[in-house]
């Protein structure tokens, strides 16, 4: 990565919107418009994992269900198990979150992944058959990935509670990312560091959460939702 820097820096002067790193990942960068996020701290993210080779790394696709994984990259990855598991961000049955904490005494960054399927399918345990979790550790990275409500079944019955539209969709895992930010001390978490990436549906909430303004309600009842939902970088899987 001794290129990453200046051709980084070379694209922001550029203004592109876009970054291809490889045929597997886009960044997008410069979708984020608030001042709290420097470049130094998204370099801080996503140079010690996209460029590092974390989600360079092969990836197994997230419409493929566990059966039909190759035996070989399954045997090869080994996910340890979360220090939090099916954490509640919000009030329905899938705002649930896994969390892996790196060994570190100074606040850590953090990934979030979001899977695909989409958004009427998956799971957050799906990465946990990719290296992403282990190296993101290994580099003092925190790692989260999140369930989210799936869509209505039929789009003229909206008789099931745990189901919804997109838009309400999308903010659940922005309120993910809003309640890990309230409880960035606990979980000793940089609360101005956050990135997220995912394939599919998970991709596409990610360009959201990136691109959409902030969604924090200084005046909200709700402490999560007094919380920017801002991120500091986006990554997608083809």
């Amino acid at each position: 990565m001794g290129g990453l820097g200046p051709a980084l820096r070379s694209y922001y002067s550029a203004g592109s919107p876009t970054y291809s790193i490889s045929d597997s990942i886009v960044l997008f960068p410069g979708l984020t418009r608030s001042s709290m996020f420097s470049f130094t701290k998204m370099q801080k993210v996503w140079g010690w994992v996209c460029f590092g080779g974390l989600l360079a790394m092969p990836q197994v696709a997230e419409s493929q269900p566990p059966t039909q994984v190759k035996s070989k990259a399954r045997a090869a990855v080994q996910a340890p198990p979360p220090q939090f598991e099916d954490l509640k961000y919000g009030p329905f049955d899938r705002n649930v979150l896994d969390l892996w904490l790196p060994d570190s005494q100074e606040p850590t960054p953090l990934i979030v992944h979001i899977h695909g399927g989409g958004f009427v399918g998956g799971d957050k345990k799906q990465v946990r058959r990719t290296p992403a979790i282990k190296q993101s550790l290994d580099r003092g990275i925190a790692f989260a990935s999140l369930h989210y409500r799936f869509r209505y079944a039929d789009s003229g019955d909206t008789s099931d509670p745990q189901r919804t539209g997109i838009q309400n969709i999308l903010r659940d895992a922005a309120r993910a990312i809003q309640f890990l930010r309230l409880h960035a001390e606990e979980y000793n978490l940089e609360p101005d560091c956050v990135a997220c990436y995912g394939g599919s549906a998970g991709a596409g909430t990610s360009l959201w959460l990136a691109a959409h303004d902030d969604l924090a309600d200084a005046g909200n009842p709700d402490p999560v939702l007094q919380q920017s939902s801002r991120i500091s970088a986006a990554g997608m899987l083809n």
